[in-house]
């Protein structure tokens, strides 16, 4: 791997280059750099992991389970390998699979995480409920403050009718990447939170989730209305005329308007302060 006396590695520099393709979301031209690599130097265990992540993005599951298998036959003892393998097997729904391999990564390395995280959700999609619950428990004394296993958590909680524990740590889907911020666009912050009793002069309700489920809550949507009737609810833009013909006292807006206007508070459609 070394060019002459410099020491400089030949396939350094295009693995940090894969890797910023990979973080600029260029999967293809990452995967085209990490091959690049693999016919250079062969059996490159970094580069095998590397190719198959783009693979997984890019939806070739095969060929990334394909890369992560040689990738631990080359070195069985590296935890990521058998996570990133859990991780493409849960894609092509083999549950168990990934169960067994986030055993491994978390046999090898105690303290992971994301294992014990991704571990939970497999046995929640497989009904195996106090097992998924024992998982996402493990994973939040390793960090109280994960996002996606607090979520996840809440929401196996309130399927299970634990409802008020649920719906307290339901609150922190806020901090999800799967929920509002991604309807949002990254900030979901712009006023302080509505208490649900008083009548601020500018409310802003935020949706949240799928179209599906801002339908679903659409239903509160008539109580909101006679309690603050000047309310503005950010919704997806293809419902726009369906809420207002049925909510012709609310506003509604996308995403995209709320930061042209100033509001008083906020609350999520899906809180529990907005049932009430």
């Amino acid at each position: 791997r070394d060019i002459g006396v410099t020491g400089v590695q030949t396939c350094a520099l295009p693995i940090y280059l894969a890797k910023a393709q990979f973080q600029l979301k260029d999967y293809a031209a990452a995967r085209r750099t990490h091959q690049s690599v693999l016919e250079i130097i062969g059996n490159d265990v970094e580069a095998m992991i590397g190719m198959a992540l783009c693979n997984r993005e890019l939806g070739d599951f095969d060929p990334a389970l394909g890369l992560l298998e040689h990738a631990i036959i080359q070195e069985p003892h590296r935890a990521e390998s058998h996570f990133f393998y859990g991780n493409v097997l849960r894609d092509v729904k083999d549950f168990q699979g990934a169960i067994d391999a986030y055993g491994t990564a978390i046999a090898l390395k105690s303290d992971y995480l994301e294992a014990y995280a991704n571990c939970a959700s497999c046995l929640k999609d497989l009904g195996m409920t106090s097992e998924a619950m024992a998982f996402y428990d493990s994973a939040l004394m390793l960090d109280p403050s994960h996002a996606e296993a607090n979520y996840n958590r809440a929401l196996l909680l309130l399927s299970e009718l634990k409802l008020e524990e649920g719906w307290r740590a339901y609150e922190r889907r806020l901090d999800s990447e799967t929920s509002i911020r991604k309807f949002m666009g990254g900030r979901i912050r712009v006023a302080p939170n509505w208490d649900g009793q008083s009548q601020p002069d500018a409310l802003l309700v935020i949706g949240e989730q799928g179209l599906g489920d801002q339908i679903f809550f659409g239903g509160m949507l008539a109580d909101l209305a006679k309690q603050v009737p000047n309310a503005t609810v950010c919704i997806e833009p293809r419902l726009i005329p369906l809420f207002s013909r049925s909510f012709p006292s609310l506003k509604f807006i996308g995403p995209s308007e709320v930061y042209t206007q100033p509001f008083d508070a906020q609350i999520q459609l899906g809180d529990r302060k907005s049932t009430r």
